[in-house]
C-alpha cells in the first residue's frame, strides 16, 4: 500500500513477505553479488594489460590502478562471495528490521566526527600536499579570491617568464595576469576559509555537511523509516572515497555538497525551497565543471513533467538556461577577454556534443576500470545493496526510482566520455552521486533482510562497516602514501633550495609539469620555472639577471631525490628510465 506525497515521493508500508517475495529478494541479492563480482573481475583481469608501458605512460590513472587496487578489489570480491554463501537458501522469517528512534544529535555528532577525521587526514595522511594540478589550481584561485581579486597580476620583473612560472590549469593572459581556467564556485567556496586563516577546512566541512544532508534527505523522504537515515549516513561516512577525496582540494567534495543541497531542496517541497532550487542548481553547475550536476538531475526534473507541474518546470528550466549560458560565457572570457558575458545554450550543447562519442576498445577498458573503483572505494556491501534496490524496481517508491535512473544516466554518460580520470581516489566522475548511492543502499538493506533474515543482514552490514573502518581506511592511507610520497618529497626538496629561481626539467619527470607551483602573488622563494617553457632568449635573459640566485636541476638530482622519471620515447616505443 502506497502513502501519497507531493512530487511523486511515496513510501511502501511494510507487510510480512510471502515466500515468493522472499525468493525474489534472494534472487536479487545473489544477482547483485554476481554483478559486483563481474565488475571486480573486469578490473583484476585488466591489470596485466594495463601494466604495459604504453598504458602506464598514457595516464597516471593506469599506474595508480595497478599499484593500489588489487588488494581492495580482492577484499570486495571476498565479501560478495560471503553474501552468495549466506543466500544459498532462504533465511529465517525475522525479516523486519527494527526501526530505532531518530535522534538528530546522533547524526550531528557523526557529521562532526567525519569532519574531524578528514581534518586530521589532511595532515597525517596527505601532509597537506596537493598531488594533482586540478587541486593546486583550485587552491591557487581560492587564494586570489581570498584577497578580494578575480585574477592575480604578475609583477613586471617576472612577466617575461610567465609561461615557465604558470602552474598547470592556470590561464596566463596577455596582460600578464593569472586566473583559473575552470569554473569558479569550488575556489570561491574555499576562499572563505582561506580568508579566515583555515585554508584547508573546506573539505572537512563539505564531508560533514554531506553526511548530515544524506540523513536529512532520507528522513524527509521516508519519515517512518528512520533506519534508512542512519544507514545512509553510515554508508556515506564510511566511504573511503568520501573521506580521502575530502582531504584533497579536488572539487568533488564541493560537487557532492551542492548536489545534496539541491536534492534536499527538491524533497523539501516548501515555497521557499522550490524558489531556491534552480539557483542552487546553477551554482552547482559552476563548481568546477557543469557535467556532474547536469547528469545528476534530469530524472528528478522529469518528475515535474510527469506530475504536470508545467509552470514550475518552466521556471526551473528558465533559470537553468540562463545559468548555463552565463557559465559558458564565463569560460569563454577566461580564455578570451573580449568574449560576451552570455552565450547561447546551443553553444553549450555543441561543446557537450564534442565530448560524447562511442568509445574505442581502449576507452571501453578504461570504463571497466572506472566502474571497478566504485565498490573498492566504498564499504564492501554498499554497491551490492544499491544494485539490490535497483533490481527491486516494482517495490521502489518514485524517489528511489528517480535516484536509480540518475545513477544509470551518470554511468552511461561517462561510458560515452571515457577519458581516463588521471590521479585521484576512487572514481572521481561518479563522486557527486555517492549520496544517492548511499540512499539506495539503505533501501536495499530491507531487501537483504527479506532474503536472509534481519539477524544475518545486520551481521553483514556491521561486518561491511567494520571492514571499511578497520581494513580499508588504513589500507587506503597506505595507498595514498605510495602514490604521493615521491612527488611530495621532490616538491619539498625543490621548495627549500637556497635560490631565488629553480629551473626545473619537468619533462624528465613522469607527470612532472604538475610540480611547477608558485604562489599566485609570487610570495614563494624559490620560484620554480619549467625548463621547457623557457625559450633560449628567456634563458639568456634569466642568466644575465645578476640579482637572482639561480640553479638548474639535473637528471642526477631528480634521481637522487626519488622523483619518478618519465620514459624515453622513440617513435611508437617507450623505454623505461
Amino acid at each position: 500500500m502506497h502513502a501519497p506525497a507531493r512530487n511523486g515521493v511515496a513510501e511502501i508500508a511494510f507487510t510480512p513477505p510471502i515466500d515468493s517475495d522472499r525468493e525474489a529478494a534472494r534472487r536479487a541479492v545473489r544477482l547483485a553479488a554476481v554483478c559486483v563480482l563481474g565488475v571486480v573481475a573486469a578490473g583484476l583481469i585488466a591489470i596485466p594489460r594495463i601494466s604495459m608501458r604504453d598504458y602506464i605512460g598514457f595516464s597516471l590513472f593506469f599506474e595508480q590502478f595497478v599499484r593500489i587496487e588489487p588488494a581492495p578489489l580482492c577484499l570486495v570480491a571476498g565479501f560478495a562471495v560471503v553474501v552468495l554463501l549466506c543466500t544459498r537458501q532462504l533465511g529465517s522469517v525475522d525479516v523486519e528490521l527494527s526501526q530505532p528512534r531518530y535522534r538528530p544529535w546522533v547524526i550531528a555528532l557523526g557529521s562532526l566526527l567525519v569532519a574531524a577525521v578528514v581534518w586530521g587526514g589532511i595532515t597525517l595522511v596527505f601532509h597537506r600536499f596537493l598531488l594533482a594540478d586540478d587541486e593546486y589550481s583550485a587552491w591557487f584561485q581560492a587564494v586570489i579570491y581570498s584577497r578580494g581579486h578575480a585574477s592575480a597580476v604578475v609583477a613586471p620583473e617576472w612577466c617575461r617568464w610567465i609561461a615557465a612560472l604558470t602552474p598547470t590549469s592556470i590561464s596566463a593572459t596577455p596582460g600578464c595576469t593569472w586566473r583559473l581556467s575552470y569554473l569558479p564556485i569550488h575556489s570561491l567556496y574555499n576562499a572563505g576559509f582561506i580568508a579566515l586563516g583555515l585554508d584547508r577546512l573546506g573539505g572537512p566541512v563539505a564531508a560533514g555537511l554531506s553526511v548530515w544532508l544524506v540523513a536529512s534527505i532520507a528522513r524527509k523522504v521516508w519519515p517512518s523509516r528512520p533506519l534508512r537515515a542512519y544507514l545512509a549516513a553510515l554508508f556515506t561516512a564510511t566511504s573511503t572515497q568520501v573521506l580521502f577525496m575530502s582531504m584533497t582540494m579536488f572539487s568533488m567534495s564541493t560537487h557532492l555538497l551542492f548536489s545534496l543541497a539541491w536534492l534536499w531542496l527538491y524533497v523539501d517541497e516548501r515555497k521557499w525551497s522550490n524558489a531556491l532550487l534552480p539557483w542552487v542548481g546553477v551554482a552547482a553547475l559552476g563548481v568546477h565543471s557543469p557535467f556532474p550536476h547536469a547528469l545528476l538531475i534530469p530524472p528528478f526534473l522529469l518528475r515535474y513533467l510527469r506530475n504536470r507541474r508545467y509552470a514550475f518546470l518552466g521556471y526551473v528550466a528558465a533559470v537553468y538556461a540562463g545559468g548555463l549560458s552565463y557559465w559558458y560565457g564565463y569560460l569563454a572570457r577566461v580564455s578570451n577577454e573580449s568574449a560576451p558575458a552570455f552565450a547561447s545554450p546551443g553553444a553549450t550543447a555543441a561543446v557537450a556534443k564534442g565530448l560524447f562519442h562511442l568509445p574505442t576498445a581502449v576507452q571501453s577498458l578504461t570504463t571497466g576500470l572506472h566502474l571497478a573503483l566504485v565498490p573498492s572505494w566504498n564499504a564492501p556491501l554498499v554497491i551490492l545493496l544499491m544494485i539490490v534496490a535497483m533490481l527491486s524496481w516494482d517495490r521502489l517508491d518514485t524517489f528511489s526510482r528517480d535516484a536509480s535512473l540518475s545513477v544509470v544516466l551518470i554511468i552511461v554518460a561517462r561510458m560515452l566520455m571515457p577519458t581516463p580520470q588521471g590521479e585521484g581516489w576512487g572514481y572521481r566522475f561518479i563522486y557527486d552521486a555517492l549520496g544517492i548511492i548511499a540512499l539506495l543502499a539503505a533501501v536495499g538493506v530491507e531487501r537483504l533482510a527479506t532474503a536472509t533474515g534481519a539477524r544475518t543482514a545486520t551481521r553483514l552490514i556491521v561486518a561491511s562497516l567494520a571492514i571499511s573502518l578497520f581494513v580499508q581506511l588504513p589500507l587506503r592511507a597506505r595507498n595514498v602514501a605510495q602514490v604521493i610520497s615521491p612527488y611530495r618529497n621532490g616538491l619539498e626538496w625543490m621548495s627549500t633550495l637556497p635560490y631565488d629561481v629553480v629551473i626545473y626539467p619537468a619533462d624528465l619527470v613522469n607527470w612532472g609539469r604538475q610540480l611547477v607551483r608558485n604562489d599566485p602573488f609570487l610570495r614563494n622563494t624559490p620560484k620554480i620555472m619549467s625548463r621547457r617553457e623557457l625559450t633560449p632568449e628567456n634563458q639568456a635573459a634569466l642568466a644575465a639577471t645578476a640579482t637572482l640566485r639561480q640553479t638548474t636541476i639535473s637528471r642526477a638530482d631528480l634521481i637522487a631525490h626519488g622523483l619518478p622519471l618519465a620514459p624515453f620515447s622513440m617513435g611508437a616505443f617507450q623505454i623505461a628510465p
